[in-house]
């Protein structure tokens, strides 16, 4: 189980047993993410979360994503800059689990979490997970010298079921890599792929696929220099065509010439459904950062930073596409985005495209950025709560329905 913590500073969670994990971020980094054996999770059980080095007397709260029934736990620190408190770990873990759970502080002060320390919790002392035994590891060209294109291609598809890696710290060279697969897991351990065709639709494809989960999967497009070229906005780094219960576990994108993650239809594949993207990390897409235009996506943590057009696109190209969309966007940091000459007006969210249909809902919570304009157009349900801008900015909604607005931080609704 992935434990993701992101508070304004340095924390401890104690517990019961000595086993303990450790990690730690340099000044101004993305907070540390541990894995906890899952087996060492008692359902039920309790935290007790300590803070120091904070302001005297701020406020803040904190809370584990994953599981919409829990609600937010509130800290006030002391004169020193202190606080505890201890919650109830409001979900159950199982072996094998890999829900995801973050804690993070939505004070206006966030900063990176220098170091955290993880202790196991239970009632007796749990051993170190054993190494994880893979069906399968990917034996072609770690070089990146040859390109791969077919051989990986025919692995993925050769593995149903099953549970496979790349070779680690591995650079793999494509070209347009599409596959389709059943119940597959994929870990990259540091692997790298670098994809070398220019437009290409998708440098990984997930075609129509079920049950597919990549783990730290990172893909760098042909867009070096960070330019944007219309005839090739099709070249994402992952592509997720049609298909059910696909999970991007914190991939990492870089240099594409279109969006870092599309999600949508393609050309003749379904409306993909329960597509979750876990902490992404996306930097110099020429289009957008994630572009969900059809089916149900969630996107929780994570960042988007230095893209052409929008940080997240809600962008229906027809009234069927329009009418699948249920989106989450949950707790991610959005900056820098409108860079390149390609819209008169950017959002950090947007949700517009076809007027010939309306979206079902889309929920945007707790996120952050340097400037969180967006807007919300045709779509049923909208919640827009708890998000926090560094400068003042914008949200519209026309034609939307029923509307949500609340606990927003310098956002105006126009």
């Amino acid at each position: 189980m992935n434990l993701r913590l992101a508070l304004a500073a340095p924390i401890m969670i104690v517990a019961m047993v000595a086993m303990s994990l450790t990690a730690t971020a340099p000044a101004g980094a993305a907070s540390p993410t541990m894995t906890l054996d899952s087996r060492s999770v008692a359902a039920g059980g309790s935290l007790t979360i300590t803070g120091s080095h904070f302001g005297a007397h701020e406020r803040g709260s904190f809370r584990f994503s994953g599981d919409p029934a829990h609600s937010w736990s509130a800290y006030r620190t002391t004169s020193g800059g202190s606080f505890q408190v201890t919650v109830r770990v409001p979900f159950t873990a199982k072996t094998g689990s890999r829900k995801v759970a973050a804690i993070r502080a939505s004070d206006r002060r966030i900063r990176a979490i220098q170091r955290v320390t993880v202790l196991g919790y239970g009632t007796d002392p749990t051993p170190p997970s054993p190494p994880v035994t893979y069906d399968a590891v990917f034996t072609g060209d770690a070089t990146g010298v040859t390109d791969v294109t077919s051989t990986l291609r025919a692995f993925l598809e050769s593995h149903d079921g099953q549970r496979v890696a790349l070779a680690e710290n591995g650079t793999y060279r494509i070209g347009q890599m599409s596959f389709t697969a059943r119940d597959l897991t994929v870990d990259f351990r540091g692997a790298h792929i670098v994809g070398d065709q220019e437009g290409a639709r998708g440098i990984i494809r997930i075609q129509d696929s079920t049950g597919v989960t990549l783990n730290d999967a990172r893909v760098t497009g042909t867009n070096a220099s960070y330019a944007w070229v219309a005839r090739d906005q099709w070249e994402h780094g992952i592509s997720v065509n049609g298909g059910s219960d696909i999970t991007l576990h914190h991939p990492v994108t870089r240099h594409t010439r279109g969006d870092g993650i599309y999600v949508g239809t393609g050309i003749d594949s379904s409306t993909p459904t329960g597509v979750v993207i876990i902490d992404p990390d996306i930097a110099y897409a020429g289009r957008n950062g994630i572009a969900p235009v059809a089916g149900e996506v969630t996107i929780t943590g994570g960042r988007i930073t230095h893209v052409g057009l929008h940080g997240i696109d809600f962008e229906a190209n027809d009234a069927t596409e329009a009418r699948s969309i249920i989106g989450v966007v949950d707790g991610i940091d959005i900056r820098h985005y409108g860079e390149l000459p390609i819209a008169v007006r950017n959002y950090a969210v947007a949700a517009s495209g076809s007027k010939a249909g309306m979206k079902q809902s889309l929920v945007v919570r707790y996120i952050t950025g340097d400037s969180l304009r967006m807007t919300i157009r045709n779509t049923r349900v909208v919640s827009v709560r708890n998000n926090v801008s560094e400068t003042r900015a914008t949200i519209d909604f026309p034609r939307s329905s029923s509307v949500t607005f609340s606990g927003n931080t310098r956002l105006t609704r126009v």
